[in-house]
């Protein structure tokens, strides 16, 4: 945790008690960073212009708006925003204490929480809310937002998940068609074949990114001045056809 970079702090509040602590990024995407070139090689600048005039303008005298009509906006300077900011920033409250059962499709994303100034008053929050293996329901206040969060002990740890609002879940309908019912038997050759995936525990450091390793190998190649990289085309099977044949040879597959 050491050698990670700090995001931010801010300070708990357990009751009475404050527990200030320091937030790191739990998992960032492992990917290559592209730039536009232009023809000859050189890297673009992005200028910003005035869409009416085309004048350039410069970033630091530009405000925000929000949109009320077609280009009609309702404008905010940075006394505007400062004002909107509340009392509390940087802290993190309370507010209801649950069974942990946060679910995925409520999880914005995660962020680890180690002590700041005090291990004592941390590691009681951490044993408490992992005595009834609980999760913590809080109010994040920051400057530009108040947050939903749930903080959860994960091992040794307290993690942070930044939830969404329930505002802002968008739920999907379907509509299946009668005859979309699965019989018992394919059923039944599914459940066989989930079989043949199954496994005691996860190892996820068993996955490796197949295409940033393609990317990297090519980046390799180029720079030892290597041109024309031939693609590996593997043969497509669209799984379209009857499901019991399908399920039945996908058996037989597994099996070999």
């Amino acid at each position: 945790m050491s050698s990670t970079r700090s995001i931010g702090s801010a300070d708990i509040k357990f009751g009475f008690v404050s527990i200030p602590i320091k937030l790191y990024v739990a998992a960032s995407p492992d990917k290559f960073s592209f730039n536009f070139l232009t023809a000859k090689g050189n890297r673009i600048k992005q200028i910003t212009t005035d869409s009416e005039t085309g004048e350039m303008v410069e970033y630091s005298t530009l405000n925000k708006g929000v949109e009320v009509e077609k280009d009609k906006y309702v404008i905010f300077t940075k006394d505007d925003f400062e004002n909107l900011s509340g009392e509390k920033e940087n802290v993190i409250e309370i507010c209801e204490i649950i069974p942990n059962t946060i679910s995925p499709e409520d999880v914005e994303k995660s962020v680890y929480i180690a002590p700041d100034k005090s291990d004592k008053s941390y590691r009681l929050l951490h044993r408490c809310l992992a005595a009834d293996n609980n999760a913590a329901i809080c109010k994040y206040y920051t400057t530009s937002k108040d947050h939903l969060v749930a903080i959860c002990a994960a091992g040794e740890l307290l993690i942070m998940y930044q939830l969404y609002y329930k505002c802002e879940r968008r739920e999907l309908g379907l509509n299946f068609s009668p005859s979309s019912e699965p019989s018992d038997g394919d059923i039944e050759l599914g459940l066989q074949l989930l079989d043949q995936y199954r496994k005691p525990t996860c190892d996820l450091g068993a996955y490796k990114d197949e295409y940033a390793s393609r990317v990297q190998s090519a980046v390799e190649k180029k720079r030892a001045g290597i041109v024309g990289m031939p693609r590996e085309k593997g043969k497509k099977n669209s799984g379209l056809g009857d499901l019991s044949s399908l399920l039945k040879a996908s058996l037989k597959r597994s099996r070999k």
